[in-house]
């Protein structure tokens, strides 16, 4: 999805490997320690793969990127420098959740970058019949008008159910998502 005010197409690796550098981080992510991965960090290939990281077609006119960086556990100016490193690696799907705590930096990491990437963010099961809130919430943190993605982060029973499978298609039907 096109972020207001980012440059049009994607971007390619500028170059960079994503073996281990103490210096860089895991695997090359600034932000992220090396020898200890962040827990989501979904970082095996190298960036010469990533470049051309292939995409799976989840609805007609919505193809969504093979391989992306999961966000838990990645917070402040380390989490937000970490999604910056994997989006300049080649990156395209960054997954959040509003169970993480940390849509907010990975908002201001996408619009400090200017790539176009594929955003999946979660509604927590306990905030089933707030959908609209929420989602508004996670919109205005992550700096959007609309998502890629929006899931149920572990749909458990007395939780999220049908009204908030509805609600997710009334989202889609708005083109909020």
């Amino acid at each position: 999805m096109l972020r207001p005010g980012a440059p049009g197409g994607r971007r390619r690796d500028p170059g960079g490997h994503l073996g281990r550098d103490d210096r860089r981080g895991h695997r090359g992510i600034p932000g992220v320690r090396a020898g200890r991965p962040a827990m989501g960090v979904a970082v095996h290939l190298g960036a010469r793969q990533a470049v051309g990281m292939r995409e799976i077609q989840i609805a007609p006119d919505v193809a969504m990127p093979m391989i992306g960086l999961g966000t838990a556990g990645l917070h402040g100016a380390g989490g937000g420098k970490a999604v910056v490193g994997a989006l300049e690696l080649g990156y395209r799907l960054i997954d959040t959740a509003t169970a993480y705590g940390n849509e907010h930096e990975v908002g201001a990491a996408l619009q400090s970058s200017g790539v176009d990437a594929f955003v999946t963010t979660k509604l927590r099961p306990e905030d089933a019949g707030r959908e609209p809130a929420v989602l508004a919430a996670s919109l205005r943190a992550l700096g959007l008008d609309r998502l890629d993605l929006w899931l149920i982060h572990w749909p458990v029973a007395g939780g999220a159910g049908v009204p908030s499978w509805r609600a997710l298609l009334a989202a889609r039907d708005e083109g909020l998502v």
